[in-house]
């Protein structure tokens, strides 16, 4: 598993769509990220703030895989 760090953008593992999110923040006190969706195309963001569960960015399904490091 890769080092969960702030500007990385992770793409999201499911076949039904692609969403790419950016890591903003790391939040040590409840083990969460907050994220927001990125257009993979430009790295903008196109989403609202939300936060996930760090134990997601694992690269399997129903997680994420990393697409750009930081």
């Amino acid at each position: 598993m890769s080092e969960i760090k702030h500007g990385q953008i992770w793409r999201e593992v499911d076949q039904r769509f692609s969403r790419h999110v950016r890591i903003v923040t790391l939040l040590d006190h409840s083990q969460k990220a907050v994220i927001h969706t990125v257009n993979p195309k430009t790295g903008e963001k196109c989403g609202p703030f939300t936060q996930a569960k760090l134990e997601r960015f694992n690269g399997k399904r129903a997680g994420y895989e990393l697409v750009t490091d930081a």
